[in-house]
């Protein structure tokens, strides 16, 4: 089996690995998960299958942290020095409870606290938990003054403050622990340079830590064949429990075979393109084809989805025109103080379907900033910003301007952002796929501008595409929620 073509196979556990993909892939020592689970596999297998998804990890964090808020409110009630159950006792702690948890889980998405770990230290983690313990006792304290409770102590709040911020903040240290531990194990049925691609985006994102056991190269465009054993070889399989085996290409009738005991004990086998949707919440434009949209079944494109969504546009439009209205004469003179020129900045943009809208802003750039009439890149560093314009770019104050857009229907609230012509057309030649992204109307923010820097190059915009793409195809009423409370965050700290 598989004589003819004979594949090399490299085992990335084994020092042979390193000579075999020229020693790019870094293998940590194993470590005996056994000490930290008893002798138990399957909860093993159920935890790093849990920590490793992005909604189990969401949902396992903020379950830890409704049981902080519960048990940090009884502390500061009954730690309390003022504490009188005659006072306090009548009022129910879970009308305290559950407004600071809803609270602080809102705080939390807006912050990132429920974000996969970026290599942030110890202190900034601190710093935003602090922050969404501050805002969620806010929010409980205004509710309570709203339904008339009776006033929460200062004592009791300080008290469950801190036990809040210390529960909350342990929680993530142990699972920060425990992923390190416990590292993704891929085994890689495809080209060399998925197996890089996939060390590379791991050592990105940091967490979850990925480890290819093995890469098994074979052209993508003949069946996938394996030599005789190659999935049961100890050394790659019998020490490391695979939890991915990743496929380019297509498997023949021996290699599904020597697949389905993986199946049976719960190892996920997929193709390239869903193993970093799930693990990097992007799409690998370098390897997808004209098969992915046919078997994205992209929602979005429906009409009751489209409906849905613009009717949500239409009232989160108007509601944030009327909250941020009274920001709109201060920046205007802000923006006149800085420079000489217009107030508001029109810019063609091409949207759904390739229609080209006229974008409306507030202008950030000295005037005749493209005097060559070409479109150039702009950067964080971009001389031609001025002072004014450089704040209002890194709050996103400039963009306030685009819910006229959106309720002119030329833009949504959460989309893909839309890009200049020049730019289009340019991106159109270079990168695979480009135009998917017209499926869908852009967006004022998006999965793209929240999980990756500011486009300032040819690569920076086809690493956007793949966060654009994502969008596409799993965008939905969750998602669009994620979006909105991130976006939040990111206004809250000031980055772009």
């Amino acid at each position: 089996m598989g004589s003819q073509r004979s594949p090399k196979v490299s085992s990335i556990a084994s020092a042979s690995a390193a000579t075999a993909l020229g020693g790019s892939f870094a293998t940590a020592a194993p470590y005996p998960a056994s000490l930290l689970f008893g002798a138990s596999p399957r909860l093993r297998a159920f935890l790093k299958e849990v920590i490793s998804s992005n909604r189990g990890r969401l949902a396992l964090l903020a379950c830890w942290d409704l049981v902080a808020v519960t048990v940090a409110v009884n502390s500061g009630y009954f730690v309390s020095p003022r504490y009188d159950f005659q006072i306090y006792g009548h009022i129910g702690l879970w009308k305290v409870i559950w407004p600071l948890g809803i609270a602080f889980v809102v705080s939390g998405l807006s912050l990132g606290l429920y974000e996969r770990p970026n290599g942030e230290g110890k202190t900034g983690l601190l710093i935003r938990t602090t922050i969404a313990t501050v805002l969620a006792w806010a929010v409980a304290l205004l509710s309570q003054y709203a339904v008339k409770f009776a006033a929460t102590g200062r004592w009791v709040v300080l008290i469950s403050g801190m036990v809040l911020i210390c529960l909350t903040l342990l929680g993530r240290l142990i699972l920060r622990h425990i992923q390190r531990r416990m590292p993704i194990n891929v085994i890689v049925l495809g080209d060399e340079q998925i197996a890089r691609s996939i060390q590379v985006d791991a050592e990105r994102r940091h967490f979850p830590p990925v480890r290819v056991l093995a890469a098994v190269p074979m052209a993508r465009d003949i069946p996938v064949e394996l030599p005789a054993g190659v999935l049961n070889d100890s050394e790659v399989c019998g020490q490391h429990r695979a939890n991915w085996i990743v496929v380019q290409g297509t498997c023949d009738g021996a290699t599904l075979e020597e697949l389905l005991p993986f199946f049976q004990n719960g190892t996920r086998v997929a193709n390239v393109s869903t193993f970093f949707e799930s693990l990097f919440q992007k799409v690998p434009v370098e390897v997808i084809d004209g098969n992915w949209l046919i078997q994205a079944n992209v929602s979005l494109v429906l009409m009751a989805s489209r409906v849905i969504k613009r009717a949500a546009d239409i009232l989160t439009s108007l509601t944030g025109l009327v909250i941020t209205l009274p920001l709109w004469p201060a920046i205007a003179v802000g923006i006149k103080l800085s420079s000489k020129g217009p107030v508001f900045y029109r810019q063609e943009r091409v949207g759904r379907h390739g229609k080209v809208f006229s974008i409306l802003k507030f202008r950030t750039m000295t005037v005749n900033a493209e005097p060559s009439g070409k479109a150039v890149w702009a950067d964080r560093r971009d001389k031609r910003v001025t002072t004014v314009g450089r704040f209002l770019r890194k709050t996103r104050l400039d963009e306030l301007p685009q819910f006229i857009n959106v309720l002119l229907g030329d833009m949504s609230l959460i989309g893909p952002r839309p890009e200049r012509l020049d730019f289009v057309q340019f991106l159109t030649e270079k990168v695979p796929h480009y135009r998917l992204r017209h499926l869908v109307r852009p967006g004022v923010t998006g999965w793209a501008q929240i999980s990756y820097r500011y486009a300032a190059s040819l690569d920076d915009s086809i690493e956007k595409l793949k966060y654009d793409l994502y969008y596409v195809k799993h965008g939905g009423i969750l998602l669009d929620l994620q979006i909105m409370m991130r976006t939040v965050g990111v206004l809250m700290r000031g980055s772009r």
